[in-house]
């Protein structure tokens, strides 16, 4: 009938498609209801090492991390360099991590604090002045948040920091598998 729109429901109009960030939260409850709806292709696709009888569709919880272990101090001591002690890289990343954090609960406090504000008619500018305060912190809560991402990336594997400097520090991964080359040359 000479009409442009195809079966998919596109516009038709060639305008580029805008790219849409999904909090760590967002993705988790889609995670959530996809592996509720099909446990068994998902539990296929992933695996069920990690999946108890207990709660047979809670398989998704292996992806997100609430609680992040750190080693006991003795494990990462300083170092002695030149008559100087420097922090074990290690401390530093969680350091990095924790501080993030503090910085993100205290983002969200404040995001939620501009936004929870009653709407009288007298108050309708300082509401929209609360409204873009919002947005702008929004914003930085996205920022904090990526950072915080990264951050936990490259605790576990160094390989992942985009910034990464000529010498990468020892994420988790690269001490697992110093340890398991060192246990091979001694076997």
């Amino acid at each position: 009938d000479g009409s442009d729109d195809d079966a998919g429901g596109e516009t038709g109009d060639n305008s580029p498609r805008t790219d849409r960030f999904m909090t760590a939260l967002e993705v988790e409850a889609q995670v959530r209801i996809t592996w509720r709806r099909s446990p068994a292709i998902c539990g296929a696709a992933f695996g069920t090492a990690h999946v108890t009888e207990a709660a047979p569709d809670g398989g998704w919880t292996v992806f997100f991390l609430r609680i992040l272990a750190v080693p006991p101090p003795r494990f990462r001591p300083p170092m002695h360099m030149g008559g100087q002690s420097v922090e074990h890289a290690q401390n530093l990343a969680l350091t990095g991590i924790m501080e993030l954090d503090h910085r993100l609960r205290v983002l969200y406090r404040q995001a939620s604090g501009k936004l929870a504000t009653g709407v009288d008619a007298e108050e309708v500018g300082e509401v929209e002045k609360n409204f873009r305060e919002a947005d702008r912190l929004q914003g930085s809560v996205i920022t904090t948040w990526i950072e915080l991402q990264t951050g936990l990336n490259t605790h576990f594997d160094s390989s992942k920091d985009p910034v990464a400097s000529m010498e990468p520090g020892n994420g988790i991964r690269q001490l697992l598998e110093k340890k398991e080359g060192m246990f091979r040359k001694h076997m």
